[in-house]
């Protein structure tokens, strides 16, 4: 049941679960699996190369398991003399499907075609490939007829770049459809004679099952035109803040106060990253220095150093030359709301920029010091709805998307009238 593999020159005995997403371990009294303060581990188990999560869950005194966050289960004949180099991935789900394939009648026949980018994520240059299928209804259930989306680079065994390429096309779903669960893909990996060598597997932990999805054929206008930007964006970035993306089933809906939470969160990464300092006023400036040379006289500090620079990093050295919440909300809605002009008349937003200041501004006070939870009135939940819009706004601005282009989205997500 339990392989031997060897890890940091050490000998251990554990037993993969690829179906369940697993590692159980056969624990020895002088066992130290997993050294120093790592989150996840990349090992070789058979034909398996695996990510694991570094939190142990003890199954009793003998054996414990880690969970799997994601694996490259190697399959074939050709392949148990161990790990073959990658060269290609084709990413499939049926999310993917639905966003790519235009609407039609039954049996209707629908155009293929292929939109190709070269991109580069870690310096490393791959090709990006959105293939539209051509299907006819009857056979669209064929796997080899459905839409997906392929990347192509030159043979690796980084294994960590290719699982990035995955989080890529995810985190451009979330953002040209405005849908934060993705649903759990096949992914498929091929050699550089494009065998197909086995698949990406990524824990189900991961996903959330998403049963709202119902918008086909997303993959036109002004997202087609934006996919490009979308992409180079996160290849240069894919750690931006996704968290105001709910699900539509809650659109127009009351905020609840994890989504108020989650959507004050996103905007603070935008509003940082626009209005994070302003100009130093030199007499405070100076003040503060003053302030940091006395903390390093006391003399608790070579005894309380850590604390003492924390606080000196922490809460001296920016204090004064950051916006505060209030002030960054008001200039976010001065600058933005020009972006969606139309939608901004037929609202009456620069009418009500005021009130919607005031709603995200006492809310996120009232969460974030005093732990309300409670009901929220109409006018709150609408004033949090045109902030919604104004941080999708906000980080389709930074990604690159035209002003005429964003507003269109904005329809698109949130609906007009």
């Amino acid at each position: 049941m339990f392989d031997e593999v060897k890890i940091d020159e050490e000998i251990f005995k554990v037993f993969l679960d690829i179906e369940n997403m697993r590692l159980y371990v056969y624990e020895n009294t002088d066992m130290k699996f997993i050294k120093g303060e790592e989150t996840k581990k990349l090992i070789v188990i058979s034909k398996n190369v695996i990510c694991i999560d570094t939190t142990r869950n003890h199954v009793n005194v003998e054996i414990s398991y880690y969970s799997v966050l994601y694996g490259f289960d190697f399959h074939g004949y050709d392949y148990n003399d161990g790990v073959k180099a990658i060269s290609k991935i084709q990413y499939c789900s049926q999310m993917l499907d639905e966003f790519l394939t235009p609407k039609a009648s039954a049996g209707e026949k629908i155009k293929e075609e292929e939109k190709n980018f070269s991109l580069k994520c870690n310096k490393k240059e791959f090709e990006l490939n959105i293939i539209r299928k051509n299907y006819i209804e009857e056979y669209y259930y064929d796997r080899n007829n459905k839409s997906f989306i392929e990347c192509k680079f030159v043979s690796t065994e980084d294994w960590e770049f290719i699982y990035n390429l995955c989080i890529i096309i995810e985190k451009y779903l979330n953002i040209a459809l405005y849908v934060k669960n993705i649903d759990i893909p096949t992914i498929r990996i091929f050699d550089s004679e494009n065998v197909e060598l086995g698949k990406l597997i990524i824990s189900k932990s991961l996903y959330e099952k998403n049963d709202n999805f119902v918008r086909c054929g997303v993959y036109e206008g002004s997202v087609e035109r934006n996919t490009e930007k979308i992409l180079e964006f996160l290849c240069k970035d894919n750690t931006i803040n996704l968290s105001n993306i709910k699900e539509p089933i809650k659109y127009n809906k009351e905020f609840d106060t994890k989504q108020i939470y989650d959507l004050y969160s996103a905007f603070e990464v935008e509003s940082n990253y626009k209005y994070k300092r302003k100009d130093k006023d030199e007499i405070q400036e100076n003040i503060k220095e003053k302030i940091i040379d006395y903390c390093k006289t006391l003399e608790e500090y070579s005894e309380q150093k850590n604390f003492i620079d924390g606080l000196i990093n922490n809460r001296i050295i920016d204090y004064g030359i950051g916006y505060g919440h209030r002030e960054k909300i008001n200039k976010a809605i001065e600058e933005y709301l020009n972006v969606f002009p139309e939608r901004t008349e037929f609202y009456g937003l620069v009418e009500q920029k005021d009130e919607i200041i005031k709603t995200v501004y006492e809310l996120r006070t009232k969460i974030i010091h005093n732990n309300f939870i409670g009901k929220l009135k109409d006018d709150q939940n609408r004033h949090l709805e045109y902030f919604e819009w104004l941080v999708y706004a906000m980080q389709l601005k930074r990604i690159g998307v035209e002003d005429n282009d964003i507003e269109e989205m904005l329809n698109r997500v949130f609906g007009v009238g």
